[in-house]
């Protein structure tokens, strides 16, 4: 499948939904794996089997089938196949396209979904994203003039109901009702995150 993907313009939901509207023949979920792939840098394959639902794949399949995926049929919708992901597997395709330059890695679903060398933060989720651990990399601190936290970050992390460990300097929070953290505590967090860094690192 030729893959003519600019990686300069635009955010990858961007480049993500240029891509699907310019396709030229009808797409398969392998044509859609690879341009995940390719735009977020991270396998959908190795996403574990979502119970009732069967595999990313399968659900990309089913979704092209209700667009019936051709001319003929409705188009290929970039943002109702995002949600259709999110909604059964937890990946937040917007979300991922929207922290592009935040200088905050991410690991979840068991990969690294986001990272940059001068990156200031990770964001690690734990198995079903019902815990989060986050703390500053080693490039916050040769950067960062002071050996603690920002005090008014420290409150905000308190107010969310995230726990803090001294030896670690990272906050960790594991989900009350044992089930996945909901979007709009993740949002939250970043939010915080990303107003940190704007305040210490604006210029770095």
């Amino acid at each position: 499948m030729p893959m003519e993907l600019d990686q300069t313009l635009g955010s990858k939901v961007e480049r993500m939904d240029r891509w699907l509207v310019n396709a030229r023949r009808k797409l398969n979920a392998s044509d859609i794996a690879l341009l995940i792939e390719l735009i977020y840098s991270f396998d959908i394959d190795s996403l574990p089997p979502c119970p009732g639902q069967g595999t990313a794949r399968e659900v990309i399949e089913r979704y092209l089938a209700e667009c019936e995926c051709g001319l003929a049929g409705s188009p290929i919708s970039g943002p109702r196949l995002r949600r259709t992901l999110n909604e059964t597997f937890g990946v937040n395709l917007d979300a991922l396209s929207a922290l592009e330059g935040s200088r905050i890695s991410l690991f979840s679903k068991n990969q690294w979904m986001l990272r940059q060398e001068t990156d200031l933060f990770i964001v690690h989720t734990g198995a079903g994203d019902i815990d989060v651990r986050i703390y500053p990399t080693s490039y916050f601190w040769m950067s960062y003039p002071s050996d603690a936290l920002p005090e008014d970050y420290m409150h905000a992390m308190l107010l969310l109901g995230y726990d803090y460990d001294e030896n670690s300097s990272s906050h960790s929070y594991c989900s009350p009702s044992g089930e996945a953290v909901p979007d709009s505590f993740k949002g939250r967090t970043i939010q915080t995150l990303r107003q940190m860094i704007s305040r210490s690192f604006s210029i770095r």
